[in-house]
């Protein structure tokens, strides 16, 4: 992450037209950009293999793009759009995925390969068909549990993201020709090279003048009316990434309304306070608003663009010694059970750095720093027998992970191990393998190396129990599966939870049991039988009267507060004007309304004065 993305948002949107002002030299001032999008879902089975049909990064409409069958070399080229052609020479590709297109797993593991079945090392593409004036931003997606070496237009970039978003491969945007050109090959620089998906965004010169442009402007006359409503009521409903959607929360709704008051009226005549902004590595001057909107991280008014501004080199450090309950601008405190615990409400403090929302959080869900903040494990199952890697980076704001391991891959047996305080978790007759590459820095650790039930004469269902505990205190109990389609269906003191999310811990406790001195449960296949597959634990202990159930929530409604004014409970006085804040941001109604919150209101309750919508 640069600089400061936008708290409270995990969108990474891609509508980029505020471009059209950046690059004022090469399109001239009057002219009005346009911006056009092709997301590409790449993969085997020409015609018949399964295309994404879901959003990922902020884009969705994916197009199929691929060879005729698995494991064959062939150099497909297609029209995308406009006359503008992409082609692959001599590559292969394999469909690894479930085939239900509504599951990422069909854009993650669905993909094309160099190197290997005969397939070129390198493997060389082109794109081709543009206008000399156009500029061009390539990114790709890697396989799930693969990688890829991209050279493009001379630059080389390694694409490794985990699925967490694309890269992009041309530093930014290239202009200047009609066509260009690149390979790629694996991480290393040779070898198995896998991309899973593409997305091109093409920026031409537009049709003229166009409105001065502002958020609710819908229409691009210059002003905000009576028109424009008539897209947001038409774009009414789940919608992420669409303009109408202004505060960014992949809904239109009434929140959207009352932001959209507040801008009623003529757009300004100047874009006014501009500041840098990283979209990947390159930096542009435009206004928050506009840098908001193309999903790019802002880094405040009258910054200025470096050539280190985007390449991470000024990102948030860690601060181990800081004091939870204060600002710190790094990325975590002192206590890494409380990091944790905020993070999880909250992963921009994780992320983008520790501010004073952090540590309002902290303050709730760490006992206001009292040293006696809940107690929390993170465990990396696998194989290996205390040699195995164990992951050494941070995963869902946790950080801290200690090796679970049965003694090598394949072997089935009963490990148990004491995590702390004479709290011992078990398991019973489950096995394992190591499918990490073994760099304890890579993600790719923690959910490849996995335990297993069903196969190889492992249980199925595999138990494991939790034991050692006090009866006071409350248990909350998350998994992680292992990496791609892989899942497991968990039962745990009879609440049966799917575990099938490889970006995020997976609550199976209902939001914590109490009452015992231990806790039973079993797991299996995703169907209710078979093969199941857990890559990670994460345990967290309240002690009486702490609570659990995802923290915070002990401040209780507060029908005479001002909504304008922080209150530190989870409403203000007015329903409507509660409804319409938390719509906006829900850690108002979950955790304490803060001085966040009252900005909120004053914007969309009309400053509080009794006409909220």
């Amino acid at each position: 992450m640069k600089m400061g993305q936008s708290r409270r948002s995990g969108r990474f949107t891609t509508v980029i037209a505020f471009l059209a002002a950046a690059v004022a030299g090469v399109f001239g001032s009057s002219a009005a950009a346009e911006v056009e999008v092709i997301a590409l879902d790449f993969g085997a089975g020409r015609g018949a293999a399964p295309v994404y049909t879901g959003e990922f990064d902020g884009t969705d409409g994916f197009i199929g793009f691929g060879i005729s069958a698995d494991g064959v070399v062939e150099s497909p080229s297609m029209d995308i759009g406009n006359g503008v052609t992409l082609s692959f020479t001599n590559v292969s590709g394999w469909n690894n995925s479930n085939n239900d297109t509504a599951d990422i797993d069909t854009l993650l593991w669905d993909h094309i390969f160099s190197a290997s079945l005969e397939a070129d090392d390198p493997v060389a593409f082109d794109l081709t068909g543009l206008d000399a004036d156009d500029i061009v931003v390539l990114e790709f997606l890697d396989k799930l549990d693969g990688s890829a070496m991209v050279t493009f237009n001379g630059l080389e970039t390694l694409v490794d993201a985990n699925g967490l978003g694309f890269v992009d491969v041309s530093g930014g945007g290239v202009t200047g020709s009609t066509s260009y050109s690149g390979s790629f090959t694996g991480a290393s620089g040779s070898g198995e090279g896998n991309l899973a998906a593409a997305r091109i965004i093409i920026i031409s010169e537009g049709g003229g003048g166009g409105g001065a442009g502002c958020p609710g402007d819908f229409n691009d006359d210059g002003i905000v009316d009576g028109a424009d409503f008539g897209f947001l009521l038409g774009a009414w409903g789940k919608c992420g990434g669409c303009p109408e959607d202004l505060n960014e929360d992949g809904f239109v709704n009434g929140a959207d309304i009352g932001a959209f008051l507040v801008v009623w009226g003529d757009c300004p005549d100047d874009p006014g306070v501009t500041g840098a902004c990283c979209l990947g590595m390159s930096c542009y001057d435009v206004s928050s608003g506009d840098c908001a909107d193309a999903g790019g991280d802002y880094g405040g008014d009258g910054s200025v663009c470096t050539p280190t501004s985007c390449d991470g080199s000024d990102d948030p450090a860690d601060c181990p010694d800081c004091n939870c309950c204060e600002a710190n601008g790094g990325t975590n405190c002192s206590d890494a059970a409380c990091t944790a615990l905020v993070c999880d409400v909250d992963p921009a403090c994780c992320l983008t750095g520790w501010d004073s929302i952090c540590a309002g959080l902290a303050e709730t869900e760490c006992n206001a720093c009292d040293g006696t903040t809940p107690r929390m494990m993170a465990l990396d199952f696998g194989t290996g027998g205390g040699n195995g890697p164990v992951f050494a980076g941070t995963f869902d704001g946790t950080s801290g992970f200690v090796g679970f391991e049965i003694s090598e891959n394949g072997v089935v047996e009963s490990p148990s191990m004491d995590i702390g305080d004479g709290v011992t978790l078990t398991f019973t007759n489950v096995s394992g393998w190591n499918n990490s590459n073994g760099n304890v820095s890579d993600v790719d650790t923690l959910i490849g190396d996995h335990f297993f039930c069903a196969a190889l004469d492992a249980d199925d269902p595999v138990a494991f129990e939790i034991s050692g505990l006090d009866p006071a205190e409350t248990v909350v109990l998350e998994f992680v599966d292992r990496r791609g389609t892989e899942r497991a269906l968990v039962t745990f003191e009879g609440a049966t939870t799917l575990v099938d999310n490889d970006f995020a811990f997976t609550d199976v406790s209902g939001g914590g049991v109490t009452g015992s001195t231990s806790y039973s449960g079993f797991f299996t296949g995703g169907d209710g039988s078979g093969e199941g597959n857990l890559s990670g634990a994460r345990i967290f202990i309240y002690a009486e009267g702490q609570g659990g159930g995802g923290g915070g929530g002990e401040e209780g409604l507060c029908p005479d507060c001002n909504c304008c004014e922080p209150n530190g409970d989870t409403s203000c006085s007015d329903p409507g004007c509660t409804t319409l804040v938390c719509n906006v941001d829900p850690i108002c109604c979950e955790f304490g309304w803060d001085t966040v919150c009252a900005g909120i209101a004053e914007d969309v309750c009309n400053e509080c004065d009794g006409t909220a919508p």
